[in-house]
């Protein structure tokens, strides 16, 4: 991260990891995750939510390879205001180098949102 935040702000703008400085409602740390610009609010994580043949959830998303040292946790909320770990809803986590992808299969929990916290 730190590395990359030296070349993604020109100086002055907010590079910490929890920052938002482009307001799209993406911290700096998840922007550098999924390769998105954290300067241009156009730019934004890409990720997909269906659900399985047995009504569970699958969430999908593009993370960089690099990310070492940033540990991704899915999360759930029925208000946007308190957010839960989804642990012990997971079923597998299925990292797919080929696509570019990992994908989360999740016991639906009856959460109206989720989201992938990194920290």
């Amino acid at each position: 991260y730190a590395a990359w935040s030296k070349d993604a702000f020109p100086e002055g703008v907010d590079s910490a990891p929890d920052a938002d400085p482009d307001q799209d409602g993406f911290a700096n740390v998840i922007e550098f995750v999924f390769e998105s610009d954290p300067s241009a609010i156009q730019s934004s994580p890409q990720f997909a939510v269906t659900t399985t043949e047995a009504g569970n959830l699958r969430y999908t998303a593009y993370p960089r390879t690099d990310f070492s040292g940033i540990q991704l946790t899915v999360q759930g909320s029925n208000d946007l205001a308190t957010w839960r770990d989804l642990k012990n809803e997971l079923i597998e986590t299925v990292a797919d180098p080929n696509a570019g992808t990992v994908t989360y299969v999740l016991k639906h929990a009856g959460l109206g949102f989720i989201r992938l916290l990194a920290r």
